[in-house]
């Protein structure tokens, strides 16, 4: 039967009259866009729907794609249709069960099918549902098969489309987990930027709920024994707070889940993950392990890194939404502008849709924002930035193109602008291009800001969103619309393929569209073709790029004695270099080339391995100590080292200890700038007078100060430099952008790195020389990330709250309460005086931290 269902599959795909009839329809379903009206002749819907029926039997996920295609188009031109339930049991018939529910989601047993299609679709929906908690869940066909997986193997691999349901799956299977289980489990969720912590801390939140009293759910690096006993744990973390936790603790990890795993290829963070891995492999050698990328990535090639033969791997190749790629492309002089749009079809000619007249410039540097403005006109749409300054750029265009909302005084879109001008500035661009319902969202917003912006956008009322590559690290934004022009990746040039797939998966919501849309403006002219590349490719991770096809930049950086630390082209070549280093000194390194070289057969480290070896005589710190900042070259911290046992004399050391960021010690400050001083000559390696203005920089962050504050005395400190009285909003806007660039890239990830090594290899010399209890000192790079020392803020953030939530919060109590005394405290009648910011009792909403609350 599978045999005749796929050959009968294989007839129709190659006939002429499917393929015309199928050219129609697509070219009706997207009419629309360009100001037509869909029309198709009834008996041409009719034989689509049975052909698409017949597609949808085949096993061929080639053939699922197709049938699905076809009922979503023919939904799109009859929404009203009584064949909604043949279009709805063509979805299911594929295992795309909430597509089905969406086209009709009238019960099965109500649906105009006959009685035969009604008990194969009934049987198919049984074979798909599962029992959590008593309640029944019906998963797609990828979702059961990565269920059986996960179910039955330690090491699963799973690729698949943004939209395929992989949260939803990995949630429900903890859950689960969590529920079976009579002991406590340790559970690391990881993410690849901290600007997914929250959305992903407080899905699992939400959807571990039921086992509130028993689970903990946390993002603050740290285990408490008094707050966690009895619990089983989950964090969600970014590769630096689990390497933090695994310094910090001897915790366990039961199941390590790696989302958006083709990160392990990103230079010096992709060894970190690496390693990281492997110590909680080494920890517990039955850790399940779930490596989680897109469609356009295969992630096995990590497995064989960690000593793992065998891996069980899912892929999935079929969007659950329809995905049109239209060229777009302009012409003409005024009054005869046009814009006209064609789409893309696999191995064949492009089909025309049509073409809209504008009235809006058509110049080069315009194209982008007015194919977005006459083709995005129905649904949300995302615009592609390259850069955050180019976002905001982008969206001002966006809006002096829109015109001004009849009711925007007191809407929510004035309530988000003013808490933008109230936590960022008043001349941020945000807070005024909101005005015309555009969005612009980056990774270096504050989270509070960043999830109120997406949630706009989710309920409409933002229609136009700009973003930049922060789409690509899997933040959850999915909009009818995507429009693309020449697409770059900040400073490091054209987006790869897989990066262009993945982002293009953003396009059409399941279970609201029918269809999601990318728009690629002038792609002829694009420095790179990415549309013809759509294979799946193996995740390349770092340590293997490095040794396979750079290693003479990791050669010529071990040669060299005198090598920095921290200079980015040199990210890669320092972290192998210190990675081969530690693995020298336990006799691993030639497991560690062997397994990174065993897809280049031909390639040869033992020069490498030399200079590694003779490097080995110039450090004398303790392996332990350089594994605990594994980024950082084993040079460049003996030279530290050095430095202090220079220093060694009471008074002069003592000047170097760091004291509490909110402590009443007259030189505090003082000795913040000393250690960044010792960070920048003898970690960096660099000339520098920057420890005057970080060192400030950093106690005020860790102090609690507001953002606003900081872009604050920034401005005045560049009016008194200047020596003007102000200056234009745009140059405003550019310092503010600046200020969080430096939060999130210097004082939370640079500085937290070379903080901790300082700490750790001056708390080290303390010891050696007998001074121990001077050796213990508060945890610097843990309130340098959170950007909070009061033990209330941190508590707050161990929540997930935000560091702008936390702020607003620990104003109403008490200074040194508890992660679990606050959670007590949220839920009292008296929080809901309506002193806190909606968008912050929203955000606690979210987190489940406001249940019974004012009841």
């Amino acid at each position: 039967m599978a045999e005749f269902a796929f050959r009968l599959a294989e007839r129709i795909e190659s006939s002429p009259l499917f393929q015309e009839a199928l050219a129609e329809l697509l070219q009706q379903s997207l009419i629309p866009l360009v100001g037509g009206q869909s029309r198709l002749e009834t008996v041409r819907t009719a034989r689509l729907s049975e052909a698409a029926v017949a597609l949808a039997r085949s096993s061929e996920a080639r053939h699922h794609g197709l049938a699905q295609d076809i009922a979503y188009s023919l939904v799109a031109c009859h929404p009203d249709s009584r064949l909604r339930g043949v279009w709805r049991h063509i979805l299911a018939e594929t295992g795309n069960f909430p597509a089905g529910d969406y086209v009709s989601d009238r019960p099965l047993v109500e649906q105009q099918l006959p009685w035969t299609l009604k008990v194969r679709e009934a049987a198919r929906r049984d074979q798909n549902t599962v029992s959590v908690l008593g309640q029944e869940i019906v998963f797609t066909d990828f979702q059961a098969d990565v269920w059986s997986q996960l179910h039955g193997h330690q090491f699963v691999n799973v690729s698949a489309p943004t939209s395929a349901g992989k949260s939803f799956l990995v949630q429900t299977y903890l859950l689960d987990e969590l529920a079976n289980t009579q002991t406590t489990r340790n559970i690391v969720y990881l993410v690849p930027s901290r600007s997914l912590i929250f959305e992903v801390q407080a899905g699992l939140t939400h959807a571990l709920k039921p086992l509130a009293d028993r689970v903990v759910v946390s993002s603050v690096p740290q285990v408490h024994d008094d707050l966690h006993a009895g619990k089983s744990l989950v964090f969600v973390l970014t590769q630096e707070r689990l390497q933090t936790i695994l310094n910090e603790s001897t915790i366990k990890f039961d199941v390590v889940i790696v989302d958006e795993a083709q990160q392990i290829g990103d230079a010096d963070r992709g060894i970190m993950l690496l390693g990281c891995l492997e110590e909680a492999l080494a920890r517990r050698r039955g850790s399940k392990m779930l490596f989680i990328t897109p469609s356009s990535k295969d992630a096995r090639t990590i497995a064989p890194l960690l000593g793992v033969t065998e891996v069980q791997t899912v892929r999935s190749a079929v969007r659950p939404v329809r995905q049109n790629l239209l060229f777009v492309t302009c012409s003409g002089r005024k009054p005869k502008r046009m814009i006209s749009v064609q789409l893309h079809r696999q191995d064949q000619e492009k089909l025309t849709v049509g073409s809209v007249r504008t009235e809006r410039s058509i110049a080069e540097n315009e194209r982008l924002v007015t194919a977005a403005l006459e083709l995005g006109k129905d649904g949300q749409s995302i615009v592609y930035a390259w850069a955050p300054a180019s976002a905001d750029s982008t969206a001002s265009k966006l809006a002096n193109g829109l015109p001004e909302l009849d009711n925007f005084i007191d809407s929510p879109l004035e309530k988000l602008s003013s808490f933008v001008a109230e936590h960022i500035h008043p001349e941020f661009k945000l807070a005024k291009v909101l005005r015309k319902g555009v969005g612009v969202h980056y990774g270096r917003l504050p989270t509070t800001i960043s999830k109120a912006v997406e949630e706009y956008f989710d309920d409409g009322h933002i229609k136009y969103l700009v973003c930049t590559s922060t789409l690509l690290q899997g933040v959850n934004l999915p909009a009818r619309n995507i429009f693309l022009k020449n697409p770059k990746k900040g400073t490091q040039g054209p987006l790869e393929a897989n990066e262009f797939w993945n982002l293009a998966g953003r396009a059409g919501r399941l279970k609201r569209d029918t269809h999601g849309n990318v728009f690629l403006v002038d792609y002829e002219e694009w420095e790179s073709q990415p549309v013809s590349d759509q294979q799946t490719t193996d995740v390349e991770p770092s340590i293997c790029d490095a040794l396979g096809t750079k290693q003479e930049l990791v050669l010529t950086y071990a040669q060299d004695l005198h090598h920095k630390s921290g200079v980015k082209d040199e990210a890669l070549a320092e972290s192998v270099f210190t990675r081969l280093f530690l693995d020298a000194r336990d006799g691993s390194i030639d497991q560690t080339i062997e397994r990174a070289l065993a897809r280049y057969p031909t390639v040869s480290a033992s020069a490498l391995k030399d200079a590694v070896m003779a490097a080995q005589e110039r450090v004398s710190l303790p392996t332990s100590l350089l594994r605990r900042n594994s980024l950082i070259s084993p040079l460049r911290q003996q030279e530290l080292y050095n430095h202090f046992t220079d220093r060694a004399s009471d008074k002069v050391l003592s000047a170097m200890i760091l004291v509490h960021p909110r402590s009443k010690h007259p030189d505090a400050k003082t000795r913040m700038e000393t250690a960044f001083r010792a960070i920048h000559t003898h970690l960096e390696g660099k000339l520098t007078n920057a420890e005057t203005y970080f060192g400030w920089f950093a106690l005020a962050w860790m102090r609690g100060d507001s953002l606003r504050s900081l872009i604050d005395n920034r401005v005045a400190w560049e009016l008194k430099e200047a020596k003007l009285d102000e200056f234009e909003p745009e140059k405003i806007g550019s310092f503010a952008r600046q200020v969080m660039e430096q939060v999130e890239t210097k004082l939370r990830y640079h500085y937290v790195k070379y903080l901790r090594c300082y700490m750790d290899i001056l708390t080290h010399k303390l010891i050696e020389i007998g001074r121990d209890e001077e050796a213990d000192m508060p945890p610097i790079p843990l309130f340098l990330e959170l950007g909070a020392s009061e033990r209330t803020l941190v508590s707050a953030m161990q929540l997930g709250m935000s560091r702008i939530a936390a702020i607003e919060v620990s104003k109403f109590l008490p200074k040194e309460m508890d992660a679990e005394s606050i959670r007590q405290e949220l839920r009292a009648k008296w929080f809901w005086r309506g002193e806190v910011s909606p968008f912050v009792v929203r955000e606690l909403e979210r987190l489940g931290l406001l249940d019974g609350a004012g009841s």
